[in-house]
């Protein structure tokens, strides 16, 4: 694992950052998780690559992942393409595209 995102307690409504950094020369990454809105509306989530920067990040992939995936049941499995280089110092950037209420979840990402 590389890193992790989580909001299972309270809602990101806006966006979340990974709580670490990390490195990889990988042309890709695996994104496993789940995320829900715990209404009838399905989530909206865009899971990028970033490398944060003081006024705006540096977005080196990104994937939108569409649906509530419920905790308990089936997560998402998704790659997120890099580029050929790989990131130093990067950090999951978590940004959600639906519910003014929020949308709960947790995740890892993977070389």
């Amino acid at each position: 694992m590389l890193t992790k995102v989580d909001c299972p307690n309270k809602p990101c409504n806006t966006t979340s950052y990974s709580t670490s950094s990390f490195d990889t020369n990988n042309k890709s990454l695996t994104i496993k998780g789940w995320q829900d809105t715990t209404t009838s509306t399905d989530a909206s989530v865009a899971y990028q690559v970033v490398i944060k920067g003081w006024f705006s990040d540096d977005v080196k992939g990104e994937k939108i992942i569409q649906g509530n995936y419920d905790k308990k049941g089936s997560w998402y499995n998704e790659k997120i393409n890099l580029g050929l280089n790989g990131v130093t110092g990067a950090h999951i950037k978590v940004k959600n595209l639906t519910s003014t209420n929020g949308v709960f979840g947790a995740g890892n990402a993977y070389p």
